[in-house]
């Protein structure tokens, strides 16, 4: 009896052993699946620089671009592209500003169309294609929640639009409900707490957020123990501790899909068909199609696929919910467009073996304007909206 006893208790540390091995091992192997705020908050001091940073935060927004400015930047790819902005934080190109504009665009880096030249953004070729101006508002890192909000600020310095667009990349349904960028995606900015969605209700960062270290610090770790993609930290017993992180939100839905696109299914497959997310993105636009009422302009939602490994979620999360929406609201698939997707992302293939796709090519911008400008055409939206 002691024998066996002892045999068992043998084979139990064993196994422990061997499960606690694993998971020690497992933050080596997929780190971005544990907690990081130590890697995070020790990037936040009380220096000069990080004072400075601080600063430059808005309270309401996170961050924001501010004009007048023209820099250079290199992207993916080695080549330098040069951004211009306007006083008010448009991205200018060629002729804005020449007439009063009538469309205002909002949404993210994809809208803002980081990585190609000025002209080369899908909205300074589609304000081409229509014959309008066109106020291009996108903000690198933005979600749709913060996008709407941009909106709300800025629409009233463009009197004369009729129409206003929200481009929503596909991977923003999962910015919409994150409160701390860098617990979503580890390697952001330290300074990106933002505003984001719960419940239909649009919550805003905790006030005076940014007004020193400690109260970042302090907002920070609150996020990476309440934010929607709160993850586990890697601690004894570290079996737990992974069991934990594959049952996490971040793995179940970000990672795990991002493995599956391996065998050809659409990356955000499963988001588009979760209520957790699409109720909050249906009541998201139906604030913005009421906001839109409210100012007298036409509201138009612009879904931008991240890349070609998912072309398809958008447009069954759109079938599906249909019902739902504003009838007032139009909405543009991007995926629907015919086009050569292999072409659609600017492509770094600087690391051996390794292929990594960036941002729209001035060939995916182009074809964007020249789908949305078909589709605004088809429903006569500029002749509808005109006079407004």
């Amino acid at each position: 009896m002691t024998r066996k006893l002892i045999f068992y208790v043998i084979m139990f540390g064993l196994v422990f052993f061997v499960f606690e091995g694993f998971g020690f091992i497992s933050q080596f192997i997929m780190d971005d699946v544990y907690d990081h705020r130590d890697e995070v908050l020790n990037k936040l001091s009380n220096d000069d620089e990080v004072v400075t940073n601080l600063k430059r935060m808005d309270p309401v927004l996170g961050w924001q671009y501010h004009g007048p400015d023209v820099h250079s930047e290199c992207n993916c790819q080695g080549t330098s592209v040069t951004y211009s902005f306007d006083r008010n934080g448009a991205r200018t190109y060629r002729g804005f500003g020449d007439k009063p504009v009538e469309i205002v665009l909002v949404g993210d880096s994809y809208t803002h169309g980081s990585e190609v030249t000025d002209d080369d953004t899908f909205s300074a070729q589609l304000s081409s294609i229509l014959g309008v101006s066109i106020a291009n508002l996108g903000v690198g890192g933005f979600g749709p929640v913060q996008a709407f909000l941009n909106l709300k600020r800025k629409l009233p310095d463009y009197p004369e639009a009729g129409i206003v667009m929200l481009g929503i990349m596909y991977e923003n349904i999962f910015r919409m409900v994150n409160s701390y960028r860098p617990v979503l995606a580890h390697k952001s900015s330290p300074y990106r707490i933002k505003p984001y969605i719960a419940k239909g209700d649009i919550q805003q960062p905790a006030p005076n957020v940014f007004s020193s270290v400690d109260s970042l610090k302090r907002q920070a770790n609150y996020a990476f123990d309440h934010d929607f993609w709160a993850k586990p930290r890697h601690e004894f017993p570290f079996s737990v501790a992974f069991i934990r992180s594959m049952g996490s939100r971040y793995c179940l839905h970000k990672r795990l899909p991002r493995k599956l696109r391996k065998i050809g299914m659409p990356e955000y497959f499963l988001a588009y068909r979760s209520e957790a997310f699409c109720m909050e993105l249906i009541r998201l636009l139906g604030q913005y199609a009421a906001f839109a009422h409210q100012n007298h302009v036409r509201p138009v939602v612009i879904f931008i696929p991240r890349d070609r490994h998912d072309t398809k979620s958008v447009a069954a999360f759109i079938e599906t919910n249909r019902e739902q929406f504003d009838p007032d609201l139009l909405i543009c698939d991007i995926g629907n467009a015919h086009m050569d997707w292999e072409r659609y992302n600017l492509v770094d293939s600087s690391k051996k073996g390794n292929i990594n796709l960036c941002h729209p090519s001035p060939y995916g911008h182009r074809m964007m304007a020249e789908y949305i400008a078909g589709f605004l055409n088809e429903r006569n939206v500029l002749v509808a909206t005109s006079g407004l």
